[in-house]
């Protein structure tokens, strides 16, 4: 796969097209991540693997996951994910909703790693480490903020746009700071 496909999926917008989940991560829908892919590419193909049995999961104890194949472009890529519940935990005994579920999921990040939703990685797998500091931290940021400015205020709404967030909810504690120091600066 040539570098300049790789950038041409990965800077692709999909940001209306990316949905939450309960926790509010972001994800897209393994129908949405499948239409861009042949989109991109028609002749893209892709396989679920199986094990030796003919199930389409691997299974070590309690251990379960799911793997996939894609070609893109004429590169093929591997993906394995754990078999998870709907709360990202693993899951010991696995029924056959969660298989297909984390099957569908685990072709999307395959996809993701031709840069079609990639993105949403760099974020979401952060989203774990998050302590309760830091979230108080960020509401501080977001309190001072909306104390000098209106949601729909034109000069935050740049700001937002510069870090390609939504809303200030969307933006890291950095950014924050940053869109607290221009505006600050901006009102004096």
């Amino acid at each position: 796969m040539k570098i300049d496909k790789f950038k041409e999926m990965y800077t692709t917008d999909i940001l209306k097209l990316v949905e939450k989940d309960y926790k509010g991560l972001s994800y897209l829908s393994w129908a949405t991540a499948y239409k861009m892919a042949m989109l991109n590419d028609s002749n893209m193909t892709y396989e679920i693997l199986e094990d030796s049995d003919g199930m389409p999961f691997f299974s070590r104890g309690n251990v379960h996951i799911v793997k996939t194949k894609i070609t893109i472009f004429g590169e093929t890529k591997t993906m394995i994910l754990p078999v998870m519940d709907n709360k990202h935990n693993s899951v010991e005994s696995p029924n056959s909703r969660q298989i297909n579920d984390n099957i569908m999921r685990c072709l999307v990040k395959n996809i993701a790693m031709f840069g079609l939703g990639l993105p949403l990685y760099a974020g979401e797998d952060l989203e774990q480490f998050k302590t309760p500091e830091e979230e108080a931290k960020k509401n501080k940021a977001i309190k001072l903020i909306t104390s000098i400015t209106r949601e729909d205020d034109i000069s935050l709404q740049g700001q937002l746009s510069l870090y390609d967030c939504k809303s200030l909810k969307d933006c890291t504690s950095e950014q924050l700071k940053k869109i607290y120091e221009t505006l600050k600066g901006t009102r004096k």
